[in-house]
């Protein structure tokens, strides 16, 4: 190492850079091997681009590496770092790091440095590279965006790997902070979703996304995976916000570097080998792994003793039966609880070791059971929410075509929904391995909806099974005569205004091999012959009642012919158990706005000659229209 000693006149380097330059030739190997692995990919990509026949764009060919360079910048960052700082792990390196004639902040600056500079090196000259091979022309440029993103997670994740290693006592440990600092938000957020839709199976996309930005590496990795496989290349969207994740995170990576001197300034070098610097931090990490382990045991234990029980999969047998959220709510905490003291069993090299955790031990417990009442009971409230009619703009159920925008419409949605919640909660449905996927949607006047689904168990014969209540309250329903006077304002909402909205007719062409590669055509229908559908509609609503809204579903059916011999027949039915005859793949779709967006919901008459003859033969007469059979 160098001196400060005077030779021929002129001092020799400061202790800080000599400290500096022999840790550099220690992490050296890490930086040659990381030029080379790049190099390996980008001089044949240089080549391919100047050859003669290049690739469209070289930044799309660039961005396919995303995920590559994260997670070896990842890797590689933690290694270098972790090896710069190795002698913290051996008590007798420490003291004699510790007898080095320089202020700890010193020594961590320059320890720290090697262990970041020689890849910050690395991308830079193989950026270099790959320009040069290019001849600095105009497809080179595209190769800076690269760099500066590939120096700027090793930033990040170097900083964060410097914060680790200070907290650690052993590689191993030190290994297991970085982990859980760039995975833990988002592999909790996993488990406690899978806890959640147990708990909740009605709920539809309940998901707290915005915890992921807790997570570094799942982040990057989610944005760059969307951004690198875009098309047309580049969204500038997503381009500006993996950019701007990866400066925050650099910042950030910045911020822990700094956090990570103070506590090498604080550090005391004789817990070299201990697990952890402090009982502090060796609480809060078992802490953390023993919450995300208990809840995801929690969450395998209950879907595996569902699938099990009920010979059916764990999401079904929840959604028909239930799951008691307060059996949900004991479990996380009893194999949190479970997990942490396995921990600090194996750490402490025996029992006896947890005489002096108690306290520890009543703190996992009190943390997981608040996590857990906070997952469990947010999804028990949410499965039994009902939102009130006064607050909903407009509501659709999925088993009739239409939306309900009255007072007295989504008034009786509401009241489905809640029999339908009731009932699910209650359990006691028939098993069944058939089942019909029922979604009720709201609309709410704050501008947010709401989603709930239900699955209605289904006999052999893929009819609703008869000693199903959810089943038959959704019959009831649909057979109300206050539905089929809610379709009868739909209509007459549409096709008595001629002014904005938007009616069309969509239908299947005649495919002599197979009807999937048919084309399907949409037609609108002039305002001048509102007044004729209307009446056809009107026609068929007077005879069959709101079955046109009904959606079908391939239905199989089993009987016993004239020759004793039992035979599958595959008809086209409706959750009602009707089979409509000759049912096309045609529909009248009513939208009352020409300009719909997302929120928008409109009414669907599918055409067949037992549930809109009329309207089929109008269409026929009036354009000719020949329609497929389902």
């Amino acid at each position: 190492m160098a001196s400060c000693e005077m030779h021929g006149g002129r001092r020799a380097p400061s202790p800080a850079l000599g400290l500096f330059l022999d840790t550099c030739q220690r992490c050296l190997y890490l930086g040659l091997g990381y030029l080379v692995i790049w190099l390996c990919w980008l001089v044949p990509l240089a080549l391919r681009i100047a050859g003669p026949t290049p690739p469209a764009d070289p930044a799309q060919e660039l961005a396919q590496s995303a995920l590559a360079v994260l997670s070896l910048s990842a890797i590689v960052s933690f290694a270098a770092v972790a090896g710069a700082f190795s002698w913290l792990y051996d008590r007798r390196a420490a003291q004699l790091y510790g007898m080095i004639p320089l202020r700890r902040g010193a020594i961590f600056l320059a320890a720290a440095l090697a262990g970041m500079v020689p890849l910050l090196v690395a991308v830079g000259v193989s950026g270099f590279v790959f320009a040069a091979t290019l001849g600095f022309g105009q497809g080179a440029a595209a190769v800076l965006p690269w760099v500066v993103r590939h120096a700027l997670l090793i930033l990040a994740f170097g900083g964060l790997s410097a914060l680790c290693v200070q907290l650690a006592g052993r590689p191993a440990y030190a290994l297991l902070c970085y982990l859980l600092a760039n995975a833990y938000a988002f592999a909790a957020r996993q488990f406690a979703e899978t806890l959640y839709s147990i708990v909740a199976p009605s709920v539809m996309w309940a998901s707290v996304e915005e915890l992921d930005w807790a997570s570094p590496f799942a982040r990057l990795a989610q944005l760059s995976a969307s951004w690198s496989s875009t098309h047309p290349f580049p969204d500038r969207s997503l381009d500006a916000a993996l950019m701007q994740a990866v400066a925050v995170y650099a910042i950030m990576g910045l911020a822990c570097a700094a956090l990570a001197a103070l506590v090498f300034s604080r550090r005391n070098l004789e817990r070299a080998g201990d697990p952890f610097v402090s009982p502090a931090v060796r609480t809060a990490v078992n802490v953390l792994v023993s919450l995300l382990v208990g809840f995801a045991v929690a969450g395998l234990v209950l879907a595996t003793s569902l699938s099990n029980r009920y010979g059916v999969s764990s999401q079904l047998a929840s959604m028909l039966h239930g799951v008691s959220p307060q059996l949900a709510c004991v479990l996380p905490v009893v194999f949190s609880v479970l997990v942490f003291a396995v921990a600090e069993v194996i750490m402490g090299h025996g029992v006896k070791a947890l005489r002096g955790r108690i306290p520890a031990l009543a703190a996992t417990a009190a943390v997981s059971l608040v996590a857990s009442i906070a997952c469990v009971g947010s999804a028990a409230d949410a499965a039994a929410f009902v939102p009130k009619p006064e607050d909903v703009r407009s509501a659709t159920v999925s088993a009739v075509s239409m939306p309900f925008e009255d007072e007295g419409g989504v008034d009786r949605v509401c009241r489905l929904h809640g029999t339908l919640a009731g009932l699910a909660s209650a359990g006691g449905e028939p098993v069944t391995t058939a089942t019909y996927t029922m979604v009720i949607a709201y609309q709410m006047k704050d501008g947010t909806s709401v989603m709930r689904q239900y699955l209605l168990p289904l006999n052999g014969d893929d009819l609703p099974a008869a000693d199903s209540e959810m089943a038959r309250t959704v019959e009831d329903f649909v057979r109300d005569p206050a539905t089929t006077e809610a379709l009868r304002a739909q209509i007459d909402a549409v096709l008595l205004d001629a002014s904005s909205p938007r009616v069309t007719v969509g239908y299947q062409e005649y495919a002599p091999y197979s009807q999937e590669d048919a084309a399907w055509h949409t037609e609108a229908v002039p305002s001048g012959d509102y007044a004729a559908l209307r009446e056809a509609l009107g026609q068929d609503i007077d005879e069959n009642g709101a079955t046109c809204v009904v959606p079908m579903f391939q239905s199989r059916v089993g009987a016993y012919d004239a020759a004793g011999t039992y035979q599958y027949h595959t008809s086209m039915r409706s959750i009602l158990g009707t089979a409509s005859e000759t049912p096309y793949l045609a529909a009248v779709s009513l939208l009352p706005t020409a300009t719909p967006d997302d929120s928008s919901a409109d009414t669907t008459i599918y055409l067949s000659d037992g549930a809109t003859p009329h309207t089929v033969a109008w269409l026929r007469s009036r354009y000719g229209y020949e329609f497929v059979e389902r």
